[in-house]
């Protein structure tokens, strides 16, 4: 048995828990998710071939840290452009680090947010434009923004795919360097790989570590027998929080964890939230005293070693009424490598237990198209289009359609 499974209490789910990790070994899950069977979330031969093109990562953690080593570490703070997936893993990384001055994160539009970049510009030494796509709207702006606004010592990175719209800007633009991911592997899964390799090499940060641990957890997570698999284990768990309605996932983390917390919630909703089924991951939960939880939570605790657990009387108690409880514990800041690989592992068993894909992402694509549909009417000198919401509140405005005569509580239920 692995260190999470001795240290998590299951609960009321332990039973059904045992029941997956039971179906996993009879359907060779571990094996075929080792060769990349795509039929594991689906049998439709145009699916199958799209999923394909989103499994490099499985194998990334085996390879060198890819090419970030080539980059010098920056003399300064480095300015990481990238939204979601391109910076998520790269941020958590270097908040467990403590290096989170070193890399600054910029993965808003907000004209306050960007504004507030202004008083430590000038340390910026370094600036990373990342995007799988190179076509990503809001990187792109963030790009000619802050090329409008640093001087010539600043030195410019991409990383993206090859043959990327943003492949070419960096060329035409002179960037410092272009580093070209692999195109197999998307964006939330994309921590092991240039993306996280290229900002955490820049701004000092053990790359080397983290994929030893990251590595070491792929060997684990090749284990054939699901309940010693530390991935499989996971993700059998997730899947039966699922089913029995134990879908709310409280990601309580310690300092320096948080990102770690942000970047899971980004892989667990968006991977596992479509056709009706999915995961609410919650990160920062607040814990109020001896109140009991509802019955459709489960806790995940993200500590390091040697140090207090959080709100242990409450864990204690929440044990007690059987509230599943997963306890994952870091030794070092580089063993966040090992939970990155076991939750993208456990996101994938999750998946194809739960009857989605959790490769595909059809509300990102679509969200593109609204938006760009809506920057060509301004454009075209059509004037803005109408964005008036279809529900304010006090500091809430929401464009959902039909919410209008709800209250804020029947929105909440309807959207959970």
């Amino acid at each position: 048995m692995h260190e999470a499974a001795e240290r998590s209490s299951l609960g009321a789910l332990e039973p059904v828990i045992a029941q997956r990790l039971a179906r996993f070994d009879r359907n060779r899950l571990a094996q075929r998710l080792a060769e990349a069977d795509c039929s594991l979330w689906s049998d439709d031969p145009t699916v199958a071939d799209r999923i394909a093109q989103r499994l490099g990562w499985i194998g990334s953690p085996r390879l060198e840290p890819d090419d970030g080593a080539e980059v010098p570490a920056a003399a300064g703070t480095v300015m990481l452009l990238g939204m979601g997936g391109s910076s998520l893993g790269a941020e958590a990384s270097a908040r467990a680090f403590g290096a989170a001055e070193r890399l600054r994160i910029v993965d808003s539009t907000v004209p306050d947010v960007v504004l507030s970049v202004e008083p430590w510009l000038p340390e910026v030494t370094d600036v990373v434009v990342a995007s799988k796509s190179g076509g990503t709207l809001e990187t792109a702006v963030l790009a000619d923004y802050f090329e409008a606004r640093c001087d010539a010592r600043v030195r410019f990175h991409a990383v993206t795919d090859p043959g990327s719209e943003l492949e070419s800007r960096a060329v035409a633009g002179g960037y410092a360097s272009c580093h070209l991911n692999a195109p197999d592997i998307g964006g939330r899964f994309s921590v092991l790989s240039r993306f996280g390799s290229v900002p955490l090499a820049l701004a000092g940060v053990d790359v080397e570590g983290i994929w030893k641990t990251a590595s070491a957890m792929a060997e684990q997570c090749a284990e054939l027998i699901a309940e010693d698999n530390p991935g499989l284990w996971l993700g059998a768990i997730l899947a039966a929080a699922g089913d029995r309605g134990r879908d709310k996932l409280l990601l309580h983390a310690a300092p320096g964890l948080e990102g770690l917390a942000d970047w899971i919630e980004q892989l667990v909703a968006e991977s596992t939230g479509k056709d009706g089924v999915g995961l609410v991951p919650v990160t920062r939960p607040e814990f109020e005293g001896s109140t009991p939880l509802p019955s459709d939570r489960t806790v995940v605790l993200l500590e390091w070693a040697g140090e207090d657990a959080a709100a242990q009387d409450q864990v204690a108690d929440w044990a007690q009424a059987e509230v599943p409880i997963l306890r994952f514990v870091l030794g070092e800041p580089a063993d966040i490598g090992a939970e990155f690989y076991r939750w993208q592992v456990a996101v994938a068993a999750a998946g194809a237990a739960m009857g989605i894909n959790p490769f595909d992402e059809p509300d990102v694509a679509s969200a593109k198209r609204r938006t760009g549909a809506l920057l060509q009417v301004t454009q075209s000198g059509g004037g803005s289009a109408d964005l008036a919401p279809d529900w304010s509140g006090d500091s809430v405005q929401l464009f959902a359609p039909g919410m209008a005569d709800r209250t804020a509580d029947e929105i909440l239920e309807a959207l959970m």
